[in-house]
C-alpha cells in the first residue's frame, strides 16, 4: 500500500509541475502587447531595414513591408475579425508548401498566434498579436535574421 501511495504521489507531483509550467508559458506567450505602425516602422529602419508602406486589399488597415538583404518581412494591421481571417489565410498558405520533411511549429495562446514552418530551402512565419500580423516567406539561409528581428518587435 505504502508502494502505491508514493506511486500516487510523485505522479500527482508531475502533473502539478507541469500544470505551473503551462501557467507560466500562457502567462508569458498571453501578455504580449502589439507594436503600432509607428513602432513598427522605427524598429525595422533602426536595424537596417529598407521599410515602407504597402497598397493591398480592403481586408487591411495599414500594410508595411520591410526590406533588409534578399528577405523581406511584411506587417499588418487590421481589424479583430480581419486579423484572424489574415493569419488562418497565411498559415493555409504556409502549410501548403508542406512536405515529408518540413518541420513546423505552431502556438495559439488568448491574443498570441505564431506558426512557422521550415522546408529545405525556406523558412515561413506568421504571428499575430491582437489586430497586427507580422509575416515572412523567406530563404531559409535568413531564419535566425528574420527570428532575430521578431524578438526585437516583441513577436
Amino acid at each position: 500500500m505504502k508502494k502505491g501511495l508514493k506511486i500516487l504521489l510523485i505522479i500527482i507531483v508531475i502533473i502539478v509541475i507541469i500544470l505551473i509550467g503551462l501557467g507560466i508559458f500562457m502567462s508569458i506567450k498571453g501578455n504580449k502587447k502589439p507594436i503600432s505602425t509607428e513602432q513598427f516602422i522605427n524598429i525595422t529602419t533602426e536595424l537596417g531595414y529598407n521599410t515602407s508602406k504597402v497598397t493591398t486589399s480592403s481586408t487591411v488597415i495599414d500594410s508595411y513591408t520591410a526590406k533588409k538583404d534578399n528577405y523581406e518581412i511584411k506587417f499588418y494591421s487590421t481589424s479583430n475579425e480581419l486579423a484572424d481571417k489574415n493569419y488562418n489565410r497565411i498559415k493555409r498558405e504556409y502549410e501548403s508548401i508542406k512536405d515529408s520533411t518540413s518541420v513546423e511549429t505552431n502556438v495559439s495562446v488568448e491574443k498570441y498566434s505564431k506558426y512557422t514552418l521550415t522546408t529545405n530551402e525556406h523558412y515561413m512565419v506568421v504571428t499575430k498579436i491582437d489586430t497586427t500580423l507580422i509575416f515572412a516567406k523567406v530563404s531559409k539561409n535568413y531564419k535566425n535574421n528574420v527570428n532575430d528581428t521578431l524578438e526585437k518587435l516583441g513577436y
